[in-house]
């Protein structure tokens, strides 16, 4: 009884129980929907393989130990002449090493790809289930992050791995460990007077090595951290090559490129250095301490004759994977060291995550559905608003004001009111007053979301299926390029970067055909409420006519809010198109109502 209740008390002081049992609690954070089952699939295959690899390991010794007494005469028998033992060599690879070689290689190959599809869809889970479960806030929490979503889905890999791994050599062990028992048995004084010395070599070994994996640790995180940034600093500076340019910052970007590589740099190999002092120690320890105390150790073996000559180098094995299992969490340090490091960034990643989806519900008590109307005070930044409006369908009102002075930030907060959301958008602080919103809301951008490598006419048509002769004959009538309806190739082969070769009227002009005029065109209705976040301002004068001509035939019975910046001084022109204007004043306190013109 007493066994059993001890044993899985020593079982966690000796083995990485505690950080298997963390990792896996951080796996299932940011693992998505179904990360258990997987796990558990995954287990019984490990374990059904891997002790059937052991089994076969522990076969292979045995016959290989066999094929060693016959060289040296072990186990009473006669030393062979060198051709004899070649024959006994040759029926050896025959009968024992191929066999063995092929058995293990099918055993490992499928276990290590029942691994590497449990890694594929931790992976996929974390960016399809965790990161874009159900709405797209979490992204927030990924732009926010000193890593990129590929960097944590590499962490997520790597400590699944670094668990895999030790969990599998463990399991290996067990046939070999399973020797031990009865030579214990026969004299347990022994083997516990060597105990001591082994913990006291490896607890000497261990803080040595628990200081210098502290070290490499913190030097790979800032490597990371500045890795990461480094590629989101390249990434935009790429892509924004042309403005750069323009604004004669190659210097200031060849410096700062200059400096966040000698960051990196000095930080890898002050990591490299740590790293290649651990590994020497642990090479020493090995060769210098460890090995000479377990050859002494298979010497008083065979003083007692608790083991035969015949079967020291099967015994030696079994020993040195006892040992390495009973001295598992100095052992691993390291790997130890290593994954709680990753599963900290994961915990942290994952609580950024749950901080997104866990916020306050001031939104859902402020919005409610119906007829456009505003009774409500808020501030983001410096901006501060206290905004009384309404309107009917049909109005189309002009948004104006000065920058900073809370029009984006109206725009936000009816689009989170339509989604629905509990909190506020990020920033966003609710003072007071009701929000009351139509049923369907549309937003059309100056600067859209415009997917990297994927075919035009498939992000056209997300909405509605339509054919590349009704996008083509819209943005015809849009004039987005010249013979658009009749040279259809841009549109239906993948673009690297589709928006990236647009201009910015033309961007616009794709979003409206895209998010509105498409769908109507195909039957669908407009949407009550219709934000249109300054299209107009990359729009020629006769693009703006046409643009603003085809909205009205479009959604005659829409609410519109088009934010729009007339000239310092100027009121906003009704250019037949505007019934209204909502006029923000930074620094004022109030947006008094709609003015019509």
């Amino acid at each position: 009884l007493g066994a059993f209740v001890a044993g899985p008390r020593v079982a966690r002081y000796l083995l990485p129980v505690a950080e298997l049992e963390r990792a896996y609690g951080a796996f299932a954070a940011v693992g998505g929907a179904g990360f258990r089952e997987r796990t558990v699939a995954l287990v019984f295959v490990g374990l059904r393989i891997q002790l059937g690899v052991g089994q076969l390991g522990v076969d292979y010794l045995r016959a290989a130990q066999r094929r060693k007494n016959l060289l040296v005469g072990a186990g009473g028998q006669k030393p062979l002449g060198a051709k004899p033992y070649g024959r006994k060599v040759i029926a050896f690879v025959m009968a024992a090493a191929i066999p063995y070689l092929v058995q293990r290689t099918a055993l490992e190959a499928t276990y290590e790809l029942s691994f590497r599809r449990y890694t594929h869809s931790l992976t996929r889970s974390l960016r399809l289930d965790s990161v874009l479960g159900g709405d797209a806030r979490a992204l927030t929490a990924v732009a926010a992050s000193d890593l990129t979503l590929e960097a944590h889905a590499s962490t997520l890999e790597t400590s699944a791995r670094r668990c895999y791994e030790l969990a599998s050599r463990k399991v290996f062990s067990v046939p070999k460990l399973l020797l031990l028992p009865t030579m214990i048995s026969r004299h347990p004084k022994a083997f516990l007077a060597a105990l001591p010395v082994f913990l006291a070599l490896d607890g000497a070994k261990a803080r040595g090595i628990a200081a210098l994996t502290q070290a490499v640790e913190r030097r790979r995180k800032v490597a990371k951290t500045l890795a990461s940034t480094r590629s989101k600093v390249e990434a935009r500076d790429v892509q924004d090559a042309d403005a750069l340019r323009a604004a004669d910052g190659e210097a200031f970007v060849k410096e700062r490129w200059a400096s966040l590589a000698s960051s990196i740099e000095r930080e890898k190999a002050f990591g490299t250095f740590y790293e290649t002092i651990r590994r020497y120690v642990r090479w020493l320890y090995w060769s210098d301490f460890l090995t000479p105390a377990l050859e002494v150790a298979l010497a008083g073996l065979l003083e007692r004759g608790l083991i035969d000559v015949g079967e020291v180098w099967v015994t030696a094995r079994a020993l040195e994977d006892g040992l390495d299992t009973l001295l598992t969490r100095s052992r691993a340090e390291a790997e130890l060291g290593e994954l709680l490091a990753d599963v900290e960034r994961l915990e942290t990643f994952a609580r950024a995550l749950d901080e997104v989806h866990d916020e306050d519900e001031s939104l859902a008590r402020t919005c409610s559905v119906g007829d456009l109307a505003l009774d409500v005070s808020f501030s983001r930044g410096a901006a501060k608003v206290r905004a009384k409006a309404s309107a009917q369908p049909g109005d189309v009102l002009a948004v104006s004001g000065p920058n900073g002075g809370g029009k984006s930030s109206l725009f936000a907060l009816l689009q989170a009111c339509a989604r629905g959301d509990a909190a506020p958008p990020p920033g966003l602080v609710l003072n007071e007053g009701v929000v009351a919103v139509p049923r369907t809301l549309i937003h059309v951008a100056q600067q859209p979301y415009c997917p990297l490598h994927a075919v035009p006419l498939a992000w056209a048509t997300t909405r509605v299926e339509a054919s590349v002769d009704d996008v083509a004959s819209l943005l015809d009538a849009l004039d987005f390029y010249p013979g658009a309806s009749t040279n259809t190739t841009l549109l239906t082969e993948e673009q690297d970067d589709f928006c990236g070769s647009l201009s910015g009227g033309q961007r616009v002009k794709f979003e409206l055909m895209r998010q509105v005029l498409l769908p109507h065109e195909k039957g669908m209705p407009c949407p009550d409420l219709l934000l249109l976040d300054e299209i107009f301002s990359p729009l020629d004068p006769a693009s703006k006519a046409v643009a603003q001509k085809s909205i009205k035939d479009a959604c005659p019975s829409s609410v519109v809010l088009a934010i729009f910046h007339a000239e310092a001084g100027a009121c906003v022109p009704a250019f037949d198109f505007f019934t209204g204007v909502l006029h923000f004043e930074r620094g004022a306190d109030d947006v008094t109502g709609v003015s019509r013109v």
